[in-house]
């Protein structure tokens, strides 16, 4: 299919707007460095690379209690043959980092410097994570390490990550990712402490940091892990199915393929000269396959716990570079059967040009109480080049009122989109989409000047009163009113309901967010939810990512779905603004 149309609802504002969307796209790619984060659920809360706020120091302070104190520093360390050369974040003298000088400190002594207290906002309360860059080199380096420590507490937790001794790297800094411990608290401290090892002035270890980045990612504010599988030991449970084509590969240094797979595992990340110290992750090695074979791998039978209601989700991380990467598919079946297997997430072709760039997926199971597995499969592409590799597969329930109905991405091209029905009018495209916001991506296109719908039931036990929240995003060629409309049926009612319907001054150009709200009756355990495009003449709408989320009328639970707040007309949130329409193929 040709690309579509460019948009005539461009301005000189909007390109302004685009140059500054582009400008902060670039200013993430450095917070995150060559492993971080790139994830819709996870969120920057704290970022230091030490060229801003007082003194330089982006709210970092020397921890009260030290036995030396780090320092504030440009170009190189002055003691020969130790130290970073220049910063991490501009590689040049004009840049800033924070550095213990081994010389300022006796053995075992420490030296500690304390991130700003960062607050957690409600709605990210599940695993948070520090990305920072380190320079440990030198004949007697001591060690470096990351606590955290919970508002109004004097103690630290366990350590979050560790290294000692020379970590040389070619450019004098090397990637971290640490899984912050934390206690219960929403707001907390980060704290990063070096200890002096020097036994004399002729045999130097400085330690430095840089560009240091704290997120965290949504989830249930109190969990119940079923599953954790960092392939640090084995695989953690974990079987290869007997009935694909081939089998997953445990590894830690890289795969075989040149240009494609990790170098590094996620829970760990790269761990300096060697990788004596590295952890291991999953991959399915693709040169010596066909196009279209498979590799599953099939999790421990697991059991949710017995609360009133409960949700669970499985959180992953997951790789996918390479010219002609396949697909990832992750489903869940019961125990019992197989039959009823699912696919929750999926995603297709390459994902990232960086080599080491992780990614985090996550999707949600409503609990029943009954044992269930989940799978993750690897396809291989045409041509067979481009590794999948994944890590950290952390399977946990917690106590929820709320029923989450599974994210909507149309990344799976199976099991009628995802349970949608009634497509006339309505193509699924490989798009240019929302999810991925990449070329291989998957979305619902609507292109026809007559009145087409889509529409979706919706069961779940315990709905009855319930206020229901719909999140979506939308890419309309046509700024037109009423050119999308959306309508509920409850129960056995064949009634529609209008609910929603979109705005002429809410479409802008690229993808764009709509929420809107219903409350189903009482007595009433499932309902249909209905989108229909009706223009009377020729646009094209694609739609892509819906969310939807239903809660008692009195609840304390808080959601995983950030939405907007409800209003009369539904609230159009912008965001980021491709540089052209979507394309499909």
């Amino acid at each position: 299919m040709a690309d579509s149309p460019i948009p005539r609802t461009w301005s000189a504002a909007r390109t302004c707007t685009l140059l500054a969307t582009v400008l902060s796209l670039a200013i993430m790619a450095t917070v995150q460095g060559s492993g971080a984060y790139h994830d819709k659920d996870c969120l920057l809360v704290d970022f230091a690379n030490f060229e801003t706020g007082a003194n330089g120091w982006s709210g970092y302070t020397n921890q009260i209690g030290n036995d030396f104190s780090w320092r504030r520093h440009s170009g190189a360390t002055p003691t020969a043959s130790t130290g970073p050369h220049a910063d991490n974040t501009y590689k040049n003298s004009s840049g800033h980092y924070l550095y213990m000088q081994e010389n300022d400190g006796a053995v075992g002594q420490v030296a500690g410097v304390v991130s700003p207290l960062v607050t957690i906002p409600d709605t990210f309360h599940e695993d948070c994570y520090m990305n920072f860059y380190y320079s440990m080199q030198g004949v007697d380096v001591g060690s470096l390490n990351v606590f955290t420590r919970d508002v109004n507490s004097t103690t630290n937790s366990n350590s979050s990550w560790s290294r000692q001794g020379n970590q040389c790297t070619s450019t004098g800094w090397a990637f971290a990712r640490a899984k912050l411990h934390r206690g219960t608290s929403s707001q907390f401290t980060v704290h990063i402490e070096a200890t002096a090892k020097t036994v004399a002035a002729s045999r130097p270890g400085d330690i430095a940091i840089d560009d240091v980045a704290i997120f965290c990612c949504s989830g249930c504010p109190s969990t119940y892990r079923l599953s954790l599988a960092t392939f640090a030991s084995g695989l953690d449970g974990y079987t290869q199915q007997s009935t694909d084509d081939f089998d997953w590969t445990r590894d830690k240094d890289g795969t075989t393929s040149i240009g494609t797979g990790p170098s590094y595992d996620h829970t760990v990340g790269y761990s300096g000269c060697s990788y004596v110290d590295a952890g291991y992750y999953m991959y399915i090695e693709t040169t010596l396959t066909s196009a279209g074979e498979t590799a599953t791998l099939v999790s421990p039978p697991l059991t949710p716990p017995a609360y009133p209601s409960s949700v669970c989700f499985v959180s992953f991380w997951y790789n996918m570079v390479g010219r002609s990467t396949g697909k990832l598919e992750i489903s869940t079946h019961l125990t019992s059967s197989l039959s009823d297997t699912q696919a929750r997430f999926c995603r297709n072709g390459p994902q990232h040009t960086s080599q080491n760039f992780w990614q985090r997926g996550l999707f949600w199971i409503q609990a029943n109480g009954s044992e269930f597995q989940v799978n993750v499969t690897g396809s291989v592409g045409s041509p067979s080049f481009g590794d999948i590799a994944v890590d950290d597969i952390d399977i946990s329930c917690c106590r929820e009122s709320c029923h989450h109905f599974n994210r909507l991405t149309f990344e799976c091209d199976h099991d009628g989109f995802f349970g949608y029905t009634g497509i006339a009018g309505w193509q699924y495209v490989v798009v240019t989409d929302h999810t991925t916001g990449r070329s291989t991506g998957r979305a619902l296109q609507s292109q026809a000047p007559e009145t087409t719908s889509v529409q979706k039931t919706l069961p779940g036990a315990n709905l009855s009163g319930q206020k229901c929240d719909v999140s979506f995003y939308l890419w309309v060629l046509a700024a037109l009113d009423g050119v999308l409309t959306a309508s509920v049926t409850t129960g056995n009612n064949t009634q529609e309901t209008p609910i929603y319907k979109l705005q002429k001054s809410s479409i802008v150009p690229g993808w764009f967010q709509q929420t809107f709200q219903f409350k189903i009756p009482a007595n009433v355990t499932n309902f249909t939810l209905t989108l229909k495009s009706n223009t009377g003449q020729w646009t094209t709408i694609y739609l892509d990512d819906m969310d939807i989320t239903c809660c008692p009328p009195v609840t304390t639970t808080i959601s995983p779905t950030t939405l907007a707040a409800s209003t009369t007309t539904p609230t159009t949130i912008p965001t980021t603004t491709p540089t052209t329409t979507p394309t499909t193929t």
